[in-house]
């Protein structure tokens, strides 16, 4: 947080201690409208080192701000984002790997997010599989599911306007962190 917004936290945060509860809706303003944190290193277990993103659709920017890349950089401040309604996500990893955990972090603007449904299918090398599935993502969303080699991933995405996700994380729980 910069050092204004830390100021007019804990200006709040006296004023509650005080007695003034009603500075309680103002801290939960600030709350929400803290910056995301970037990682600083891959969580542990991260498997998309070096993996490749592809997508069917993508915001227009002439700079790529928002291409599909930007979801497994391993960056919180950057995000993908699709042009269309319903998207999808094709992520290439640099080799296959054991998963068991995929985390996807949704952008939303004033809270509200857009996705209304997805579906994950991985592939070992040869066909499609089904792997997970759900309504909404949200902020975060950690989804556990039983090991499985994966080579590609792939998510469907439904949203009611141009679904974006910050990231999207496929793990290894049982793994140290990786340099990326």
């Amino acid at each position: 947080m910069t050092n204004t917004m830390n100021q007019a936290k804990h200006t709040i945060i006296r004023g509650i201690l005080r007695g003034n509860l009603a500075l309680l809706p103002a801290l939960a303003l600030a709350a929400f409208l803290a910056p995301v944190q970037t990682h600083a290193a891959p969580p542990p277990g991260w498997l998309l080192a070096g993996a490749t993103a592809t997508a069917d659709s993508e915001w227009p920017d002439a700079n790529k701000k928002f291409s599909a890349a930007k979801a497994i950089d391993g960056d919180n401040a950057t995000r993908w984002a699709s042009k269309a309604n319903i998207a999808t996500l094709e992520i290439t990893l640099a080799k296959p790997a054991t998963a068991d955990t995929l985390v996807m972090r949704e952008y939303g603007e004033g809270g509200q997010f857009r996705v209304t449904q997805f579906t994950v299918e991985y592939s070992d090398g040869k066909d499609w599989k089904p792997l997970l599935n759900g309504s909404t993502i949200g902020r975060e969303l950690r989804l556990p599911f039983k090991p499985v080699k994966i080579n590609r991933l792939r998510l469907k995405i439904n949203g009611t306007t141009s679904p974006s996700l910050w990231e999207v994380q496929l793990l290894d729980s049982k793994k140290p962190a990786t340099k990326s």
